[in-house]
């Protein structure tokens, strides 16, 4: 049967399990995946998650479909206990930090939406200049170093089409970097010297 790399998908679905305690099912953990203003999710702050509505790639089927592949792989746990929570293996650990791949069945993937896979080399970056293509690489993988420092997935850090943007703009200054989608005050504070020497020796 045909297969995906789903491992960007399955490192948002175990961060999502994780950073919501490892007690909620399925159906509460996609809607925060797809960025659903429920009454439990506004209730229970989870809309302040990081990964609120990074899940957008796929549809509820599609989701569905993930976290069902991820238990039968033994990524994820049931609750035994019967209350329907999802808890982490502990090969979870390894997939959330890059070091292991997962592929999941085809019929994973939602037919009614852009199935282009997040996370990979050229993901909606056509287009780009030689020399901006340059900077998008050298983000890249900073990210991916950044992120196993800190063990943490990438797209946590940086979504691909922020760091598409600051390659695309190419900011010299904190303060043009902080125009750009998906980069915060906590981030730029955090991150921004960092990515603008990127850009800076990229050119």
């Amino acid at each position: 049967m045909p297969s995906w790399d789903g491992t960007v998908a399955a490192q948002k679905a175990l961060s999502a399990i994780y950073r919501t305690g490892q007690r909620f099912g399925a159906h509460h953990l996609i809607d925060i995946l797809l960025g659903k203003e429920t009454e439990r999710v506004l209730r229970l702050q989870h809309n302040r998650l990081r990964t609120f509505g990074v899940g957008t790639e796929l549809d509820r089927r599609g989701w569905h479909s993930v976290f069902r592949q991820l238990l039968a792989q033994g990524v994820v746990l049931p609750d035994l206990a019967g209350h329907g929570g999802l808890a982490l293996a502990p090969v979870a650990a390894e997939i959330l930090r890059g070091a292991q791949t997962v592929r999941f069945r085809r019929d994973a993937r939602s037919p009614k939406r852009n199935t282009a896979e997040p996370g990979r080399k050229g993901a909606n970056a056509s287009g780009l200049e030689p020399e901006a293509q340059a900077i998008w690489e050298a983000l890249r993988a900073w990210r991916l170093e950044e992120a196993r420092r800190q063990e943490l997935p990438p797209y946590v850090l940086f979504r691909d089409a922020t760091l598409i943007e600051v390659a695309r703009r190419r900011p010299v200054s904190l303060t043009s970097l902080a125009t750009i989608p998906g980069v915060g005050a906590s981030k730029l504070d955090r991150y921004g010297s960092a990515i603008i020497e990127i850009v800076s020796r990229s050119k």
